[in-house]
């Protein structure tokens, strides 16, 4: 029987799953030999489990058996590395009883090769003697031949429609439009939402050079210029943003990913990209850039209004320090009045430093100043604080002070602390009930509260709480329940907060129970200051200097003059900038104090100009200048130094301080 070769190929050529080019050759094997055939394939980079396999009479998946015994003939002829004939043997019986088990005695296996000559499979056919081998062997080698090329095509081509369908169903379920351009054949497919980004252009329509047409004239230069050179680069990836131009000419925002496939030279051969619609994106960065840029404006607003609040406010606390220091100083001894309101007005300036420090309030950062304080003074002082709510409460006040106990504390703080605490207290309790304040040192252990004076605690104990619990007088009738108030039911109910300084805790009994608070604090550990007997500084003396004190606050100016005077010190007084041109240019002072906020001309600019009428002087001849402000910040004070200030000290300042102030300008190497 005559094979015919040509139908063999036609047949071939039309084909296009590889199951069916395998089985195809199967057939023309059969037939050339007239035996039984059997063939196999293995797909590039698959395991000999997923191998195709086409046997005798059927098509489709083999036995284990047969499997087996393609695979054992696979590797001998991979060792052999061409055509084997194999006789009935001990060896081969395995084979024959898999593949031939009433068939002929012997068998052929012809390998299949891809185009590169790599081994990729077998026809295995049974043959019955040597008559016409030669010639069946030539024609299978044949068919062998034009099958391995056939079904390398046949899975590159599987591979390729694979890819395809993955990219269409991940384009269809996804918001990208991707593409896919083989270079050469300039042949691009598109898929996705393509539609949404350009109109209604229909797919098949796309021309490679789509960018050309459909990217936004004010962005095409740079990406056409930036792909180009990419693909004609040795890049293995380029992305870029841009904007394209929808059917009704508006702008839509996308970024776009490219990925290049290149052969063994550099040269590109496909690119696959992906474009993704990021306009709401984009108006959304946008927003939020703009939202982020108000905020900062409103901030740097409430920073400015700030660091203003904070200097008014020092304006008029320094002539009132000044007229309390003149005050104490005429009143000639002790003043419990006069020692309230200093401790009144040094808690004010506290708060108002605070103020200033913008950066301290933004973080929440407040600075102590931590001394060795006894708890007796800080409890007095909060009662003077919160002693008109008391009185106007009738309510009874018993204090149980432990005398000599001290804690590391900023007074200030503390004091406020303490304050709030009794004011609350004052503001809960019933009308005409008992507020007790209990200090002592304990320590804790065996659950019992018991004095330790090597590490001993200092306690706080009040009738009455925060907020947060409402307290009501012992044994009194209580008002009624209220909702959302805790403390206000018959069970127990407790509150704890813990700090790094100390504890606090407060808890309730119930209605007519009332309630506490405890504040627990370590010991002082700073050592005692010296009292009773000990020598008295003695007062700073300093020489007399001839000085000039500027500012337009008349007040501020004539009360600190009028301290300066009482030191000893020569002063004049400008409240304006003109007139402290002219005093200045008539007598140089010593040191001069100048206040920034002045009219007209600001204290920066005068001190240029004060320090320009004075240029060419020896250094250490030169006045002083001192900038009295109420402007606290750091910037302040970098700002002050530029414009040739000797030194800048923020209003209000103690007589004390300017005195010191003054002895360190007037050191030598002060110049």
């Amino acid at each position: 029987m005559t094979f015919e070769l040509t139908s063999f190929v036609q047949e071939l050529m039309a084909l296009r799953r590889p199951q069916d080019l395998l089985e195809h050759a199967r057939r023309a094997a059969a037939e050339v030999a007239g035996q039984p055939a059997f063939a196999s394939h293995l797909q590039p980079g698959r395991s000999w489990e997923q191998a195709t396999v086409a046997k005798a009479g059927t098509v489709g998946a083999s036995s284990v058996a047969v499997r087996s015994a393609l695979h054992a003939l696979h590797r001998r002829l991979s060792l052999a590395g061409g055509p084997l004939r194999l006789a009935h043997g001990e060896e081969t019986a395995a084979v024959f009883r898999a593949l031939f088990p009433d068939g002929p005695p012997g068998l052929s296996v012809v390998p299949l090769r891809n185009r590169a000559g790599r081994l990729t499979g077998a026809l295995v056919v049974g043959h019955a003697g040597p008559e016409g081998a030669a010639q069946a062997d030539a024609t299978l080698q044949t068919i062998a031949s034009l099958a391995g090329s056939a079904l390398e095509t046949a899975w590159q081509h599987a591979a390729a429609l694979r890819d395809q369908e993955r990219m269409q169903l991940f384009s269809e379920t996804t918001e990208e439009s991707l593409w896919d351009w083989q270079v050469a054949l300039d042949d691009l497919w598109w898929g996705g939402h393509v539609d949404q980004l350009f109109g209604g252009v229909a797919r098949v329509a796309m021309r490679s050079d789509w960018r050309r047409t459909r990217v936004h004239p004010d962005d095409a230069d740079r990406v056409i210029r930036a792909f180009d050179t990419a693909l004609r680069g040795d890049a293995s990836a380029w992305n870029a943003e841009y904007r394209l131009r929808d059917v009704d000419g508006r702008a839509v925002h996308v970024r776009e990913h490219v990925y290049f496939l290149r052969e063994a030279d550099g040269r590109a051969h496909r690119a696959i990209g992906t474009v993704r619609d990021i306009t709401a994106l984009k108006l959304l960065l946008l927003g939020e850039t703009a939202a982020r840029a108000d905020a900062e404006r409103a901030s740097g607003v409430k920073d400015e209004f700030l660091a203003m609040l904070g200097h008014e406010l020092r304006n008029p606390l320094a002539p009132i320090v000044s007229v309390l220091t003149l005050l104490e100083r005429r009143a000639g001894g002790p003043d419990r009045s006069l020692e309230i309101l200093r401790r009144q007005t040094q808690h004010l300036i506290r708060l108002v430093d605070d103020l200033l420090d913008v950066s301290r309030i933004s973080s929440g950062k407040v600075e102590l100043s931590l001394r060795r304080t006894e708890v007796g003074s800080l409890v007095h002082r909060a009662l003077e604080m919160v002693h008109p709510l008391i009185e106007q409460r009738r309510h009874r006040v018993v204090l149980e002070l432990d005398e000599g106990l001290a804690i590391d504390a900023d007074a200030a703080r503390m004091t406020q602390v303490l304050s709030n605490l009794l004011a609350n207290a004052a503001k809960y309790t019933e009308p005409g009930g008992l507020i007790t304040v209990v200090t002592t040192a304990v320590t804790t252990g065996g659950g019992r509260c018991r004095r330790d004076r090597a590490g001993q605690r200092h306690r706080h104990v009040r009738r009455g709480a925060d907020n947060r619990l409402r307290p009501v007088h012992p044994g009194a009738a209580g008002p009624g329940p209220r909702a959302g108030r805790p403390g206000a039911g018959p069970e127990h109910r407790q509150e704890h907060r813990e700090a790094a300084w100390g504890t606090v805790q407060a808890h309730s009994g119930g209605i007519g129970q009332g309630s506490a608070v405890v504040v627990r604090m370590p010991r002082s550990r700073l050592p005692s200051e010296e009292r009773g007997g000990a020598a008295p500084m003695p007062a700073l003396v300093t020489p007399s200097r001839e000085l000039l004190v500027i500012d337009d606050n008349e007040d501020a100016a004539n009360l600190l003059g009028q301290l300066l005077v009482e030191r000893g010190h020569t002063v004049r007084i400008a409240h304006h900038p003109d007139e402290a041109l002219r005093l200045f240019a008539e007598r140089e002072p010593q040191v001069a104090f100048i206040d920034i906020g002045l009219p007209m001309m600001d204290g920066y600019e005068l001190a240029r100009r004060l320090r320009a009428q004075t240029r060419g002087g020896r250094s250490s001849e030169r006045p002083r200048l001192v900038a009295l402000t109420g402007y606290g910040l750091a910037s302040d004070r970098t700002r002050a130094l530029a414009a040739g200030f000797d030194e800048h000290v923020v209003k209000p300042v103690s007589p004390e301080r300017l005195e010191a102030l003054i002895a360190q300008l007037m050191t030598p190497s002060a110049g």
